[in-house]
Order: structure tokens, then C-alpha cells, then sequence
């Protein structure tokens, strides 16, 4: 997908798979957007969810930020259809309320879970380290404590609501031919070019073996075979090019995000540790890619000279041009 901005961007295990749920209509769009530019990059900075009760909490900074006439925390605990949004979101089975606090609050909370009893010891510091990561959750269960840093698991989320409040449909019917022209305001372009994410399953599907077992199908080309896999999520209602539903698909296909966020390539290094022969699925800026790991990238907090060097991603020519993946900044990446 060269320019479709549907793919709009931005994660760990989650206790049980998702429940299926209905499609959702989408909440007040211009309060979404308006609610993403007050935010920006730091998301829900402080996210702290108990699988027991279901609940929520979040800081002040993000729970208390207006949402149209509501604040989003209030608005998650009285519109149902933005509160699921919400749970799609953070990738968890339920979410029964939202509460609020402060941000000295959580840190607080999170510091007295350590058994060492020490206030700025490693466990806490790891703890209070989780709970101020702009896009992980930390799970907590009432009565848990962690006695060593290895014990603080966070799960990456999909914190940001223009990420996880759907879009408009506008993937054609399950039977068009993705090659066919779009008419409208990206007329010339082709439907092929909303397909990215599945041409990228595709490619790091050896023999397609998930993705005929999908479609119950066998094609001979890479093209029919993502043709029948648009037909499969057009048919179950899954719009797979908007990111609304990238933990939908993904979970599928058992692939978990490693990194949710913003950065150059260049800059890998410093959030992300990638294994020489890895397969990956990169979301960049408006379009999403296969790459391959040629080279360990050590996250060591340098850079990459030349990322060219190190990966390579694989875009199909009529969806992306090859080559022109490393000047667009990398939203997230899923790994198996």
C-alpha cells in the first residue's frame, strides 16, 4: 500500500484469546482526531490493567483529555461501542471500567509491588519503568508482587485512538479483482495497493500453507492468493488494511508486535533487537512489508549506517516500490 493513509499506526500474550465481537460503530471521528494531536506520541504513558476485575487505569494526563463533550476516560466507561475499541486496543478480553490517577500515583502504587521492600531498588525501578512506557501494559492482578525485574512482564498495545477507532469501510466487495482502478479521490490507484499487509503474509508463508488453509483454495500465484484472502476477510467483515483490526489478523496468523511506536530505520537499534534470518512484518508510514533480518540488529542504542546493509524488505512492485521502504519512518513490527 504506497499512499493509502487507512493504514493508520501506531504486543505480547494476552491471558486468553480475544472474544469475537461485532463490529462497532465508530465514535465521534473529529473528537478521535482532536483527542490524537492533544496527545501525540505519548499516548496512554502509564498503563495498568488487573484481569481479574477488567479494569483500566490510567493517568490523568490521558484519562481526563476531552473526547467531544466527555473526557476519554468517561466516555470509555459510557459508550460501549468506544469502550471495545478501547479493549481492542490494549489486546485483552474484557474491559469493564476506566478509572483515572495520577501519574506520582501510579508510580507510587507500581514501587510498593516489589517483595525487596526497596523503594529504588531494581525491581522497582523496573516496575516504575513499566508503568510509564508509552505504548506497554502491565497486567496486575490484585496481590501480585514481582521479586525480581524479570518478574515485571508489559505486553505491547495499540494505545493510540486513531489507531484502534475503526475507519470508514472502503475495501471493494469480496469478488473485485484487486487490480481494478479506484474511482473517487485516489482515482488511477489500484485496490492492489490497500492489500499490502496481506501480500506481506503472504510472502513469509512458506508453500502459502496458512493461507490456503484459510481460503481453502490453492493457487499458483502470489496474486490469486491474495485475491483469496481478501475475498476470506471481506466475507467475515475484517477490514485488514485499517489498523483497527491489526491484532484481529495478526493473532491469526500468530504473529505478536515487538515494537509499537515511531522511529528511522537507522534508529532500530535503540528500541528493538531483530535476529540474523528473522522474518518480519514492518508497518511503515502508509504501507506494510515483509523484511528479513540479513544481519543481527543488537538493541544497543546505536545506529545503523547503512540499514540496507542489515534488512531487507520484500514489496510487491505494483504495491510499493522496492527500495523506498528505508526513507518511511517504522510504526510497528510483529514477529512469530
Amino acid at each position: 500500500m504506497s499512499s493509502h493513509d487507512r493504514l493508520r499506526r501506531g504486543e505480547g500474550e494476552v491471558d486468553a484469546e480475544p472474544r469475537p465481537q461485532p463490529p462497532a460503530p465508530a465514535p465521534d471521528v473529529a473528537s478521535i482526531l482532536a483527542l490524537q494531536r492533544s496527545v501525540g506520541n505519548r499516548a496512554l504513558a502509564r498503563l495498568m490493567y488487573n484481569p481479574n476485575n477488567e479494569r483500566l487505569t490510567v493517568p490523568d494526563s490521558y484519562g481526563n483529555t476531552r473526547v467531544g463533550n466527555e473526557t476519554l476516560a468517561e466516555k470509555a466507561n459510557n459508550d460501549v461501542a468506544f469502550r471495545d475499541q478501547l479493549r481492542v486496543g490494549m489486546h485483552v478480553r474484557g474491559l469493564s471500567q476506566v478509572t483515572v490517577e495520577t501519574a506520582a500515583n501510579l508510580r507510587t502504587h507500581t514501587a510498593k509491588l516489589a517483595t525487596d521492600g526497596n523503594p529504588t531498588g531494581a525491581t522497582a525501578v523496573a516496575l516504575g519503568d513499566a508503568a510509564v512506557d508509552h505504548n506497554r501494559l502491565l497486567k496486575h492482578s490484585h496481590g501480585a508482587t514481582y521479586a525480581s525485574p524479570g518478574d515485571v512482564k508489559t505486553e505491547w498495545v495499540m494505545a493510540k485512538p486513531a489507531d484502534f477507532v475503526p475507519g470508514k469501510d472502503d475495501l471493494p466487495g469480496a469478488d473485485v479483482n484487486l487490480f481494478t482502478q479506484i474511482k473517487g479521490e485516489e482515482a488511477g490507484k489500484l485496490y492492489w495497493e490497500y492489500a499490502c499487509v496481506l501480500v506481506a503474509l503472504a510472502k513469509l508463508d512458506p508453500n502459502w500453507t496458512k493461507a490456503k488453509a484459510l481460503t481453502k483454495t490453492n493457487p499458483a500465484t502470489i496474486e490469486q492468493m491474495v485475491q483469496h484472502l481478501h475475498k476470506y476477510y471481506k466475507t467475515k467483515g475484517v477490514m485488514y488494511d485499517d489498523t483497527s483490526t491489526r491484532f484481529r489478523v495478526m493473532d491469526e496468523w500468530g504473529y505478536k508486535p515487538i515494537y509499537f511506536g515511531k522511529t528511522a530505520w537507522k534508529d532500530l537499534p535503540k528500541h528493538v533487537e531483530l535476529k540474523k534470518g528473522g522474518k518480519y512484518i514492518f508497518d511503515i508510514v502508509g504501507h506494510t512489508v515483509a523484511v528479513t533480518a540479513d544481519k543481527d540488529v543488537k538493541k544497543d542504542g546505536s545506529e545503523l549506517k547503512k540499514p540496507e546493509d542489515s534488512l531487507t524488505p520484500d514489496s510487491h512492485p505494483k504495491n510499493f516500490k522496492p527500495g523506498d521502504e528505508y526513507g518511511v519512518d517504522i510504526t510497528s513490527i510483529w514477529a512469530k
